[in-house]
């Protein structure tokens, strides 16, 4: 391996979340999800996309929670980049959970399906 590579292993296998609400705004949309993650569970989450001056692209922030079970819980914080082209957005994401762990996150959202694909990468 030379020092430009980077090799990421898969966390889970790719997901897709269900959009339950897009909240669209002058400055930013927040984009809510829910599905299931197999390493996190039963997930909720939400992204706060917030507009460059082309209104095709920008930053994100993001909040998620995972319930495995009645005693085991995860939450996440992350932040990323956005780009839009036609009725799909691609988001690349870096995300720290409270359990230690960091993923590296491609997602694509369709929002005329309403699905958030997502892969997750491990970082640590």
């Amino acid at each position: 391996m030379n020092a430009t590579s980077l090799i990421l292993e898969p966390r889970q296998e790719t997901t897709d979340m269900d959009v339950v609400l897009f909240d669209l705004g002058q400055e930013e949309t927040v984009i809510h999800c829910e599905g299931n993650m197999s390493e996190y569970g039963k997930v909720y989450g939400s992204f706060r996309l917030n507009y460059n001056s082309d209104r095709l692209s920008g930053f994100f922030t993001s909040q998620g929670r995972g319930v495995v079970d009645e005693n085991t819980t995860f939450a996440g914080a992350g932040v990323g980049t956005w780009t839009r082209e036609g009725s799909k957005i691609q988001m690349t994401e870096v995300d720290l959970v409270d359990n230690g762990t960091q993923n590296l996150y491609k997602m694509t959202l369709d929002t005329m399906a309403k699905k958030l694909s997502i892969s997750a990468y491990i970082i640590k």
